[in-house]
C-alpha cells in the first residue's frame, strides 16, 4: 500500500484477519457495483468452464519478504 501524501488523510481501512463470516462488510456504491461486475464475469466464465479457480496467494513474512 502506498503511504498517503503529506497533508492528505487516508480513507482506507484494513479488514481484520479474523473476520467473521456472519457480520456485514460495508462498502460504498462504487465498490458494490465493482463486486457485482466481478461476480457476473466469474459466473460467465464458470458457465463456459474457463474459470481458473486456483489463485496464488501473496503473504508477507515477518521479515518483510513476500512469498507466493
Amino acid at each position: 500500500m502506498i503511504p498517503p501524501m503529506p497533508g492528505l488523510a487516508s480513507t482506507r481501512v484494513a479488514l481484520p484477519l479474523d473476520l467473521a463470516e456472519d457480520g456485514p462488510i460495508y462498502v460504498n456504491a462504487k465498490q458494490y457495483h465493482g463486486i457485482l461486475r466481478r461476480r457476473q464475469s466469474r459466473a460467465k466464465l464458470e458457465a463456459q468452464n474457463k474459470l481458473i479457480k486456483n489463485r496464488k496467494v501473496c503473504t508477507i513474512r515477518s521479515s518483510g519478504i513476500f512469498s507466493f
